[in-house]
């Protein structure tokens, strides 16, 4: 089968979670079918966006350079000249199946319903909450955690500073948090309207998907509360197991706590920060993450950090075993409620101990022995689970071996079952 995999991001652009996982599932998928990516590059000398014929590894990659602009939302959400080059795309490619691991981040939201219309199935596989919200985190133009879009009424503050009143602050509020949703049409700005024709466009992708996968309950639950009620499945992301088979540490004097993700707020480095205040100095900390990403500097300069503590930079993504080898205790502190991120998956793979915020979406199998919780945002329980850590991780203890990761062979397998089952 000729399937065509779509992702807003590819590597060897960028290697976040959601490119790590097209990646992998589409390099599975060559065994035994012909798998296609379609991804952006953003270029911001881009006059018209523009498709790039080229393979990655062995893949054959669609790539569209265009200038990717958040702040002009109405190109960003919905872009013709995008959808023209995918329509053409289509027409020569012919794929039985599209398969989305994302659908928006500068993707055009009417790509699924060309896809549909081109004879294709589609399927998308849920990674983020960005079908129900423009910034994808469900968290506010101030860092809050979101309840939802409120038929985009919150949007409009969220994206625009106000949904119908500019200057108005505490009417506004009262109207986009009281009005019936039933009445959200009235609300009489641009923003508000483009917002609903957004939550209108994922919905009808949603709705009209031949599948839709969620990685965990929690996930499920929010897109359901905001009206997205369609059938669904819940499937823990799979990952590549091989690369971390036998995976040993590397001798240290020193208990090595490390962090690996983007130097920014969501991630909670200032949580594990301010947690380590409390802890003897015999320790190293090591912090991977890429200085250059937008606020990444000023947000790390805003940290008291430990002496001991070492920046490391980025690293290319074959090198995450070694990496993680020179790691005792690995720490996922995110202040978001996160949706099954692949670094907690790598940490159970080569046993490490794995600190994590015990965030509703972190991981679908709690239950891994590798595993200890704490209250997110929680610097003193933080700290608490890193003492239980270290104990184990320097008294000799490895976390037993699980099978709690699926490997993406078998997440391949499954979905060309989903692929070829008759409609």
């Amino acid at each position: 089968m000729k399937i065509l995999f779509l992702a807003h991001s590819f590597p060897p652009f960028h290697w976040r979670g959601t490119e790590v996982y097209a990646w992998e599932l589409a390099t599975a998928m060559a065994a035994h079918h012909q798998p296609h990516v379609f991804h952006l590059v953003d270029d911001p000398a881009a006059v018209e966006p523009k498709l790039e014929e080229t393979e990655f590894r062995g893949l054959p990659v669609h790539r569209v350079r265009m200038r990717l602009t958040p702040a002009q939302p109405e190109n960003y959400f919905f872009n013709p000249a995008q959808e023209k080059l995918f329509a053409d795309l289509l027409n020569r490619l012919r794929p039985d199946v599209v398969h989305f691991i994302y659908f928006a981040g500068g993707l055009s939201l009417e790509i699924p319903r060309l896809a549909r219309e081109g004879g294709a199935k589609t399927i998308i596989s849920v990674t983020d909450f960005a079908g129900i919200c423009p910034r994808a985190q469900l968290t506010d133009r101030e860092g809050r955690a979101c309840p939802g879009p409120r038929a985009g009424l919150r949007c409009g503050w969220c994206l625009f500073g106000h949904a119908f009143l500019e200057g108005h602050s505490r009417v506004d509020r009262l109207l986009r948090e009281n009005l019936p949703t039933s009445l959200a049409d009235l609300a009489p700005t641009p923003g508000v309207r483009l917002v609903r024709r957004r939550l209108t466009a994922a919905k009808d992708a949603f709705d009209r998907a031949d599948l839709v996968v969620y990685p965990n309950d929690n996930c499920a639950r929010i897109y359901r509360s905001a009206g997205f009620d369609q059938p669904a499945r819940v499937i823990d992301y799979g990952i590549d197991l091989r690369p971390y088979a036998g995976h040993e540490k590397t001798p240290s004097d020193l208990p090595r706590i490390g962090f690996i993700g983007q130097l920014l707020p969501h991630k909670g480095l200032g949580v594990l920060a301010e947690s380590l205040m409390g802890l003897p100095d015999r320790f190293l900390l090591v912090i991977y993450g890429n200085l250059e990403d937008p606020g990444a500097r000023d947000y790390v300069a805003s940290l008291k950090l430990p002496d001991r503590a070492e920046f490391r930079g980025t690293f290319p993504f074959e090198s995450m075993n070694a990496v993680l080898s020179e790691i005792d205790v690995l720490v996922v502190p995110s202040r978001w409620m996160e949706n099954c991120p692949l670094i907690v998956k790598y940490g159970i793979a080569t046993r490490t101990w794995t600190v994590v915020a015990d965030q509703p979406g972190m991981i679908a199998d709690r239950s891994n022995p590798a595993l200890i919780f704490f209250r997110p945002g929680d610097p003193g329980d933080l700290r608490r689970a890193l003492f239980q850590a270290i104990a184990l991780a320097y008294g000799g203890q490895r976390p037993a071996e699980s099978k709690a990761v699926t490997d993406i062979a078998d997440q391949a397998r499954f979905f060309t079952g989903v692929y070829e089952a008759r409609p």
